[in-house]
């Protein structure tokens, strides 16, 4: 298992309509994740906010979005089950791990959401965080008022569901790769007995050939009997 990447034992099509049903069910946008934090798959609904766009804009702000999801979905894969978080920029994200033959190959991540008001003490706390990072403030501010906020209940509510997707997306995994298991037995099996016909072919022909020589020459003996006579 170790190298293997998602979009190579399912469908990316089925991956895609996954996302966006959690998307349509719940108003949030959600995106695979491999191992790097790198996004693989992302929901045709839902796209990620203004605010975390900006960020991402920047080479730094955007490594430190990939090490947030990369540690997120880490963490979620050690506890095995969704794992709730603030992110490096102060946003609140949720992550699912994918595992498969226990072998943690990507994660769903969700969120970019607000668990409370944008007063003045969470906008000064949003600025606190993303302070070094090249972005313009008012059009962080601007894209800050954007944010959902979302309640702590269905926050946990969205997570519990996301982690539902992974096992679906887990279990047409598993069953793809049971599939491909049999199929390369069932090849390999194939060849062995196409090797094995071969090899008793080529014995039958030595065998053979060794009968034709060794049979007693009669053709010899009445050429022999009749140079005796006269």
């Amino acid at each position: 298992m170790a190298g293997v990447h998602l979009n190579e034992i399912i469908d990316r099509g089925f991956l895609e309509r996954m996302l966006r049903s959690f998307s349509l069910a719940t108003g949030l946008g959600a995106e695979i994740v491999d191992m790097n934090g790198v996004p693989v798959i992302q929901s045709p609904v839902g796209n990620s906010s203004r605010f975390c766009r900006l960020i991402r804009s920047t080479e730094e702000g955007n490594q430190l979005c990939l090490t947030s999801f990369r540690e997120g979905g880490e963490q979620a894969n050690m506890l095995g089950e969704p794992y709730i978080f603030r992110c490096h920029a102060g946003l609140i994200e949720w992550v699912a791990p994918i595992t498969i033959d226990g072998n943690h190959i990507a994660s769903i991540t969700c969120g970019q959401v607000l668990m409370w008001k944008l007063d003045e003490i969470a906008w000064e706390e949003l600025l606190s965080r993303t302070e070094n990072l090249p972005v313009d403030r008012e059009a962080l501010l601007d894209a800050a008022k954007e944010l959902q906020i979302v309640s702590g209940p269905r926050v946990q509510a969205a997570a519990d569901l996301l982690f539902a997707v992974a096992n679906q997306v887990m279990q047409s995994s598993s069953t793809t790769l049971k599939q491909r298991r049999e199929l390369h037995h069932h090849q390999a099996r194939l060849a062995e007995v196409i090797h094995e016909r071969k090899q008793l072919e080529e014995t039958l022909e030595k065998l053979q050939g060794r009968t034709s020589q060794s049979a007693y020459p009669f053709e010899k003996e009445r050429e022999l009997l009749g140079a005796v006579r006269f």
